[in-house]
């Protein structure tokens, strides 16, 4: 089973503590990109990624140090801080689980397209909306087409990637088992569960964590995933979309944003 999670905007600078980092497979591709967003102005960054002055200020300077030089790197496990990663909580992998997650676990990101948890990254800020591809594609989703599918060996899929990440690799997996989980809370207001996005956003971190620790090869046994208070929920489960559901969120504490 190949597990899917996406990048992040928040990053941590400092350079890796491990060694032995791998290089991301569409190096190649990221420093055309890099390259381009490197003749973007200030204003075009800030009106292209709705971004104040300041902001876009910070972006450019890190846009104009990015580099692909392993001394400078971070590696990608570890580089990003946003909700997903607090519940992949990657500092806990022993060094059995990241051989593991060497092949068994993929980033996708605007940016580098696909990577390894291992591998070796240069903070960045490109979402896959922002339409900041080199001529003469018109979106970063064209400009890399049908390339992450293509890479892909690992079947099924556990994708616990968003929306917005997913667009760019699973609709070019044809005739792959796609695996891709919905967490809800119980909300007193609406007597429901509900989508709750930080909550969910953790838990497919989570979720990546547990599979790649326990080793979960068959999709059957999601079905025993009970980490932060979630139960599934076969009534209303689909054998692509199982549903998880949690009436007390045990994820609140985890966040690794401040590091």
């Amino acid at each position: 089973m190949l597990v899917l999670i996406h990048s992040s905007k928040t990053m941590n600078s400092r350079t890796s503590s491990k060694k032995n980092l791998s290089t991301p497979i569409f190096i190649n591709e990221a420093r055309q990109l890099s390259d381009n967003l490197k003749t973007l102005s200030i204003s075009d960054i800030g009106k292209s990624m709705k971004i104040s002055k300041t902001l876009a200020e910070k972006t450019k300077q890190i846009i104009n140090n990015w580099t692909d030089k392993k001394e400078s790197q971070t590696m990608a496990g570890e580089a990003f801080l946003g909700d997903i990663y607090s519940g992949l909580q990657f500092n806990t992998f022993t060094k059995s689980d990241l051989e593991y997650a060497r092949e068994h676990l993929r980033i996708v990101s605007g940016l580098y397209g696909l990577i390894s948890p291992n591998d070796g990254i240069y903070p960045y800020r490109l979402e896959l909306e922002y339409k900041l591809a080199p001529r003469p594609y018109k979106t970063l989703y064209e400009f890399w087409g049908d390339k992450l599918a293509l890479s892909i060996k690992h079947k099924p899929i556990l994708n616990l990637t968003s929306k917005e990440y997913e667009k760019a690799i699973i609709p070019y997996l044809n005739d792959t088992t796609i695996i891709s989980p919905i967490f809800k809370t119980y909300s007193p207001l609406k007597k429901d569960f509900v989508s709750v996005a930080v909550h969910s956003k953790i838990a497919r971190g989570n979720m990546a964590s547990w599979v790649i620790k326990n080793r979960i090869e068959d999709p059957s046994d999601l079905d025993k995933y009970s980490n932060l208070g979630y139960m599934i929920d076969k009534k209303r489960s689909t054998p692509n979309a199982p549903l998880y559901i949690t009436k007390n969120f045990e994820g609140i504490g985890l966040s690794i944003r401040k590091k």
